[in-house]
């Protein structure tokens, strides 16, 4: 099996290397970058934390990230705790797979899980059966 060679590395590996710093380092450090220039500019400050400003550039929701900020920068906020609430905001996705398929359900963040896949699997099923051809209900 060939080996890479320096230039089909990966160019943030290859950086990492160069800058004699670990690719996770690197891969948060940059991670900054994509912060709105106002949450930037607090990191830069030292108001928020480069950890805390990692973990604000996960964020999905850029309201959530930018309330999640501004308490950050009141001190508020430790990176536990902004990791905590972005794990809270996410979906929750849950695959069952049958002999005949597979259904995904994505929940809503924040919701009860079991009641909420339930309550989205009754609404599939109606919503299926509902577009059913008369002819096929009848045969049933």
């Amino acid at each position: 099996m060939p080996t890479q060679g320096p230039k089909t590395r990966p160019w943030k590996s290859r950086l990492a290397e160069h800058l004699h710093l670990s690719p996770p380092t690197v891969s948060r450090a940059l991670s900054l970058l994509t912060l709105p220039p106002a949450v930037q500019a607090e990191v830069d400050s030292g108001r928020v934390p480069p950890t805390v400003g990692h973990e604000l550039a996960r964020v999905e929701d850029p309201a959530a990230r930018e309330d999640l900020a501004a308490r950050a920068v009141r001190g508020e906020l430790t990176r536990e705790e902004v990791r905590e609430r972005r794990a809270c905001q996410r979906p929750l996705r849950v695959e069952y797979r049958t002999p005949r398929g597979k259904v995904t359900i994505e929940t809503a963040p924040g919701d009860e899980q079991d009641e909420a896949v339930i309550e989205a699997l009754e609404d599939a099923l109606s919503r299926a059966r509902a577009k059913r051809p008369e002819t096929r209900q009848d045969a049933a």
